[in-house]
Formats: C-alpha cells, structure tokens, sequence
C-alpha cells in the first residue's frame, strides 16, 4: 500500500487552502476542514484492507497525518508550538 497520491494531496491542499484564507483564523478553520476530509477519505481507505495488521498501521498513519496537519495549523494560528516533523 502506497501513500503517494494521499501525500499529493495533502500538499494541494494545503497550498489552495492557504491561498484562498484571508484572516489567520478563516486560514485555520480551512485547514482544520481539510484535515478531517482527508481523515475521513484515509480511514474509508483503511477499511478497504482485508489484512487486520495492514489495516491498523493505515489507520495510525492517517490518525498521525491528522494530528500533524492540526498540530501545524495551530502553530501557524500562534496558538501551539511548532510540530517536530521527526519522530
């Protein structure tokens, strides 16, 4: 299972969010809804796997990419401090 085109994704979307938002907080709630959509669309995703490990290691990628992007767009808000991208 490769997660390319989810990676892409993340990446457009972050760049046309950010480029519609005016305000830092419109600019938020944008990627906090883009978030959740591509939670949402990453765990439909993980349902779609028949092996139970493989299944769970698709949800805690998409649980980790959720709590980054949320993580990132509270430290672009100034509320949080930045995400450490290595783990």
């Amino acid at each position: 299972m490769t997660f390319r085109p989810f990676y892409f994704a993340l990446i457009l979307m972050c760049a046309l969010g950010s480029a519609h938002a005016t305000t830092p907080k419109e600019q938020y709630n944008t990627e906090t809804r883009e978030a959740a959509d591509r939670y949402a669309e990453d765990m439909a995703i993980c349902k779609e796997e028949r092996d139970r490990k493989k299944r769970a290691q698709c949800s805690k990628v998409a649980k980790d990419a959720k709590i980054k992007s949320l993580g990132e767009a509270l430290a672009r808000l100034g509320k949080a401090p930045k995400v450490n991208a290595t783990k």
